[in-house]
């Protein structure tokens, strides 16, 4: 046990890092290697600059335009509309094919001059029939632009004949306000719509590998780290 102390002080005052990393000094002593954190990734699938790529859909009997205007950087998509006194949907469409990873969030930026109405996001699959959504339920439109994340939990099976609801390609993305409690008219803008890559969710950490010069039969440098207190790590005498 007498190793066990001086062991546990060297640990916590070193890096995990390849024995090749240490001072001579040091190569005798168990080492410990790991891999640092993975980096996510930002893929922008459409800065809006071309708000003439984008369709207007709307339902029966409500009035819509689309216009292009000003984003933060370079252009931005508007959506003009009034529902007056129906029931209804206005959405802006744009074939926009995504490959989704296996952890994600999409980001939209956005402002607007409107009540509060349901704002969904819409991923359509190359049929046309099956469709995934993020939504917000009686959104309140900010004035000024604001990142709007939709998480990859949020992000619904909608409807849909495909029996395989895992979201792993679509092909066509519609931006929707369709009518709340509040309905009535209003006008809301895009910009920068983008799909981030996440990291791999934290798992159990691998049992680290630790290495040593030298170590007694049954006394190896694993041990060290076992938590057994009936064990322990000895190395060779020197001579």
């Amino acid at each position: 046990m007498r190793w066990r102390a001086g062991l546990l002080a060297m640990v916590a005052g070193i890096s995990f890092a390849t024995q090749a990393q240490q001072s001579p000094s040091m190569q005798g002593e168990p080492q410990m290697h790991s891999t640092g954190p993975l980096q996510s990734a930002t893929r922008l699938l459409d800065d809006f600059d071309e708000p003439s790529a984008w369709t207007l859909a709307v339902s029966d009997d409500v009035k819509a335009t689309l216009r292009p205007t000003a984003g933060e950087n370079g252009q931005a998509l508007c959506i003009d509309f009034d529902f007056g006194r129906v029931t209804g949907y206005v959405a802006a469409r744009r074939s926009v094919p995504i490959d989704y990873p296996a952890r994600y969030e999409l980001a939209l930026r956005l402002r607007g001059t409107a009540p509060p109405n349901a704002l969904q996001l819409k991923l359509v699959d190359a049929s046309g029939a099956n469709v995934w959504w993020g939504r917000r339920n009686d959104y309140r439109f900010p004035s000024d632009w604001q990142t709007l994340r939709l998480r990859q939990r949020e992000i619904e099976f909608a409807w849909g004949p495909t029996p395989d609801r895992a979201l792993r390609h679509t092909e066509t993305v519609e931006l929707v306000i369709a009518s709340g409690s509040s309905a009535g008219k209003g006008s809301v803008c895009f910009d920068r719509l983008e799909l981030r890559e996440l990291p791999p969710t934290a798992a159990t950490p691998p049992a680290p590998i630790v290495t040593a010069a030298s170590a007694l039969p049954d006394h190896g440098p694993a041990n060290a780290v076992d938590g057994r207190e009936d064990s322990d790590w000895r190395p060779t005498e020197s001579r």
